[in-house]
């Protein structure tokens, strides 16, 4: 996994890398709303969104992974300078993750994936994943049209069988898994083209 050096300055990642404020806004409003025990996030970054995750529901447990030590060391920082307390940051890539951390977790009420804008990756980590799943998990997949092979990696996520409803935000998805649906639909939202401005 790539690590931050100074031609990829903290300055490009905040402009390529982090979450948009009306999504962190958004991920605030859902814990809230769903009020999650278990939260996984991959790709912390500079840990923006994760406190934005924290902050939602203090009740909650946010596991956050990220590969890149300096990234890791900058958002760990910035957790103890907010106080927050409901955070266990791994530094790791997602595949030692998965192998060693992740059989230690009972079930997942809600997933953030950020970290590899890549198809067969994305896919790999959602099938990885699903065994700790249960009938309210959330999955948020971010940048679904980051590439048109992140898209096919998307509409592939939303044709697997145990997924009931779809939301296409175009920024970022969202997959639920309920069997309280009646019938399998996936929906689109296209939200004000202002939203998608960095600047507040």
């Amino acid at each position: 996994m790539e690590t931050l050096s100074p031609e990829r300055s903290i300055s490009s990642i905040a402009r390529h890398s982090l979450s948009l404020p009306f999504q962190c806004r958004f991920l605030f409003r859902l814990m809230k709303l769903v009020n999650p025990v278990a939260v996984i996030e991959f790709g912390t970054s500079l840990g923006i969104a994760t406190s934005y995750l924290a902050r939602g529901n203090q009740g909650s447990q946010i596991i956050t992974v990220e590969g890149d030590p300096i990234l890791a060391s900058m958002a760990g920082e910035l957790f103890i300078q907010q106080d927050i307390k409901n955070i266990r940051l791994f530094n790791s890539t997602f595949e030692d993750f998965i192998r060693m951390e992740l059989p230690q977790i009972p079930t997942i009420d809600l997933v953030f994936l950020d970290g590899n804008h890549k198809s067969e990756p994305l896919l790999e980590y959602y099938h990885a994943l699903k065994p700790f799943f249960n009938s309210n998990t959330i999955v948020v997949v971010d940048d679904i049209n980051w590439s048109t092979d992140m898209r096919q990696g998307w509409i592939a996520l939303t044709e697997i069988p145990e997924v009931t409803q779809t939301v296409d935000c175009y920024q970022f998805g969202m997959l639920f898994f309920s069997g309280d649906f009646l019938n399998k639909e996936n929906h689109s939202i296209r939200l004000p083209l202002k939203a998608f401005s960095h600047s507040k």
